[in-house]
């Protein structure tokens, strides 16, 4: 039996496949900056993730940014206290800025007799 044909044949099958995954999976790269929506000032701590996944992370103290990943997801979800939540539409597989405006929520509260 010929096992240097053999062979050859299991070593191109298995860089074919090595190959394959790293074409298909892409990476989606979201960078931006987080600001109010009233006084144009970034907003440090807010929680930027992928929506539907728990992969994302805070805004820097300067409000900027930048979470990734191989998951194909459609949109971001942007969160902070005292603003309303934010859903952004992406591209899945580009790297891309989106810069965010949150609109604050005007809770007040009742008077304490």
């Amino acid at each position: 039996m010929n096992y240097t044909y053999l062979y050859k044949r299991l070593f191109l099958s298995g860089f074919f496949l090595f190959f394959a995954t790293l074409v298909f999976a892409q990476t989606t790269v979201v960078t931006g900056l987080v600001t109010d929506g009233k006084t144009n000032e970034p907003l440090p701590f807010v929680s930027v993730k992928f929506n539907g996944t728990s992969v994302g992370g805070p805004t820097n103290n300067d409000g900027k940014y930048t979470i990734s990943t191989d998951h194909p997801t459609k949109q971001i979800k942007v969160s902070f206290l005292g603003y309303k939540d934010a859903l952004y539409n992406i591209k899945p597989g580009v790297t891309q800025t989106i810069n965010i405006r949150l609109i604050p929520t005007a809770n007040e509260l009742a008077e304490v007799t």
